[in-house]
């Protein structure tokens, strides 16, 4: 697997990816007691999802959705480190 999210964008990436994960989260467990399920427990499940992938894509720095489309964040950085 070849890094193809730069610094920035893992950043960024890891940022908003623990936004999500912690509303989602919160969400989830706000409506957790309810007799039903409620819309709001679908959209938390949704939300983990899609953080957790944030999440993981910024850690292992690398993007399938980049890879498939042969697009690199790496060359924007001004230090590939």
């Amino acid at each position: 697997m070849k890094r193809n999210i730069g610094r920035i964008d893992k950043i960024l990436r890891i940022t908003l990816g623990l936004i999500i994960l912690g509303g989602s989260l919160a969400f989830y467990f706000l409506y957790q007691n309810q007799p039903v399920w409620h819309e709001w427990q679908m959209w938390s499940v949704v939300g983990t999802v899609i953080g957790t992938i944030f999440v993981g894509s910024g850690l292992v720095s690398y993007c399938p959705v980049y890879a498939s489309f042969n697009i690199s964040s790496m060359d924007n950085d001004l230090n590939n480190s």
